[in-house]
């Protein structure tokens, strides 16, 4: 399955509130040799900008919004712990949202990836 494929399926998940759909389809693309980077890159971050721009333009709810959010943040949470891990550089990064930003999982995820590329974060 592409990643175009997985992207559609996993937003009809989000949408509807499909939680453990919305997990095994991202499970099983992992299983299938897909990494976590490329998901994360290529599913995660797209949905909530999706998310995102569709509750600016008033296209979903708040509700829907928020159960969106919540569901792509467990699925990112679940696929920080299958990032490839780099030995420790003995750099330093500290991760903030900007004023204005409704939601955090974009720093969430620049900090899980320079974490595995060996940075404490």
């Amino acid at each position: 399955m592409e990643i175009a494929e997985t992207f559609a399926q996993y937003l009809e998940h989000l949408f509807v509130g499909k939680r453990c759909e919305a997990r095994e389809l991202i499970a099983g693309t992992l299983d299938r040799g897909v990494s976590a980077r490329k998901l994360l890159a290529g599913v995660i971050w797209p949905a909530m900008e999706q998310v995102q721009q569709l509750h600016r333009r008033r296209k979903i709810g708040r509700l829907a919004e928020h159960m969106a959010t919540r569901i792509n943040r467990m699925v990112a949470d679940q696929l920080q712990a299958h990032l490839a891990r780099s030995p420790k550089l003995g750099l330093r990064l500290l991760v903030a949202c900007g004023d204005g930003e409704a939601e955090e999982l974009g720093a969430q995820m620049i900090a899980d990836l320079f974490e595995a590329e060996g940075w404490s974060v």
